[in-house]
């Protein structure tokens, strides 16, 4: 028995067009799937772990009475709901930098004593899927925008640094 015959059949009974086209259904399926999980098949799984991090927030320039209430030890909230293990470390109150042009044209850069920045650092546990950490609903990384919610406080922030705690292979982004 011949592996071709004169129809184009496999041993008489597959014709190669349908396992073409079997062949690129399950390579146009395999695709979808590693486009879907992000490259990582394991977070199509429910493979995602807690992992605790610590990151830097900068706060935008407000007046220095929304920072009052702002102090280390408390817990960050979310929809009335407590993160368990996550909370303020340090804060550390700035005066906002402001630039301004003297009068013969200079550039001079100085610091504003009635607005204020807040550098805070915080402890939390996040959720690890795959190469994102979220915490709650917000994705953590650099450079992208966080609200910074307590019991007495709603402040918007950007990450500044991040730092993944318990991994070995992961170090400190800034």
């Amino acid at each position: 028995m011949k592996l071709l015959d004169s129809n184009w059949k496999f041993f008489g009974k597959v014709h190669v067009f349908d396992l073409l086209f079997l062949l690129v259904l399950v390579a146009a399926l395999a695709g979808v799937l590693n486009r879907v999980s992000g490259g990582d098949l394991a977070s199509m799984a429910g493979g995602s772990k807690p992992v605790p991090v610590r990151m830097t927030l900068k706060t935008f320039e407000y007046d220095p009475a929304y920072y009052q209430s702002l102090e280390a030890g408390a817990e960050l909230v979310e929809d009335k709901m407590v993160f368990e293990g996550s909370r303020i470390v340090s804060v550390d109150l700035q005066d906002a930098p402001i630039t301004l042009v003297d009068n013969n044209g200079d550039v001079v850069n100085g610091s504003n004593p009635l607005r204020k920045v807040a550098l805070v650092v915080v402890e939390a546990t996040a959720t690890r899927k795959g190469p994102i950490y979220e915490l709650g609903k917000q994705e953590l990384r650099v450079g992208a925008g966080f609200f910074l919610t307590t019991e007495d406080n709603k402040l918007s922030t950007i990450i500044t640094a991040f730092q993944p705690l318990d991994e070995g292979d992961a170090g400190v982004v800034e």
